[in-house]
């Protein structure tokens, strides 16, 4: 059997940007052979994984899911990495409390 380098897709835009509490759904999948082992990782911690796809789940995403995302597909062939960045915007209210905190 051949190897053949993972390639990744993301189903969303590289920088995706959700409001506050609303549902989000990333799947990261990818293509190889073998088939790759996928993983979502932010933050250092695995928070998803799979074969052939990984799914980024939030019931109500919040803004302490923001950030750096990376997609990482894996098999003897090789291993490739996509990077998304997930950007909350949360509720005015909350935004300027949070903002008036942190000048203090």
């Amino acid at each position: 059997m051949i190897a053949e380098f993972p390639s990744i897709f993301l189903t969303t835009a590289t920088n995706p940007s959700y409001n506050e509490r609303s549902p989000v759904n990333i799947s990261c999948t990818a293509t190889g052979k073998p088939d790759p082992d996928i993983v979502w990782i932010h933050e250092g911690q695995v928070k998803s994984s799979g074969v052939k796809a990984a799914h980024l789940t939030f019931g109500e995403v919040s803004k302490e899911d923001a950030g750096m995302y990376l997609c990482r597909a894996n098999n003897s062939a090789g291993r490739t990495e996509k990077r998304l960045k997930l950007v909350v915007n949360c509720e005015y209210v909350k935004c300027q409390t949070a903002q008036l905190l942190y000048t203090h």
